[in-house]
């Protein structure tokens, strides 16, 4: 399968990201039922990245061949916490990354991610991380064979753990860009 990356136009691919925000929900829904699977979820949702985006900064990325687009990635600049070192705080980070069932595992999702990184190198950001559940070991082998080898994990693995509802075990996969 051919596919291209582009970014994404909110109000001609307004259908498809919200079927792809809807499309991850569910997934994710297999593993952490505390996720929204009514009506609205995706339009709630779509309306909160929108903002984030107009107050961060960020881009959208869709991936699609020649019939449909096939899923996207949402990246914006965010500050991270107090405790990493101050030349490390601002990043950028994916904030949605979704493929529908036929284009995953044919590299559209390293194509997504890479174009997050070259959005976040080109505002001379350093360092980028995406979040993943615990439990979703799938998206592991391809976020560790991207093009920068250095990548920090941080892993909390609930299956065996009781937590209070909605809290959500992930990982955060960290790297850094402009080394």
């Amino acid at each position: 399968m051919s596919f291209r990356i582009r970014l994404a136009d909110p109000k001609r691919d307004r259908t498809a990201m919200l079927s792809f925000i809807y499309g991850l929900q569910a997934f994710e829904h297999t593993m952490e039922p505390n996720r929204r699977l009514d009506a609205t979820v995706a339009a709630d949702h779509m309306g909160v990245l929108d903002k984030r985006l107009a107050e961060r900064g960020g881009a959208m990325f869709l991936a699609e061949d020649d019939e449909a687009p096939l899923g996207w990635a949402v990246v914006h600049e965010t500050v991270d916490d107090l405790y990493v070192i101050e030349s490390e705080r601002r990043m950028a980070y994916i904030d949605e990354l979704y493929l529908i069932e036929r284009a995953r595992r044919l590299g559209a999702g390293q194509a997504l991610i890479a174009s997050c990184e070259a959005w976040a190198k080109g505002r001379g950001i350093g360092v980028i991380m995406i979040g993943v559940l615990g439990n979703n070991t799938a998206p592991t082998a391809s976020t560790t064979q991207l093009v920068t080898p250095t990548i920090r994990f941080s892993c909390a693995n609930t299956s065996d753990m009781r937590r209070p509802r909605g809290c959500c075990a992930w990982r955060s996969t960290r790297r850094h860009l402009l080394r």
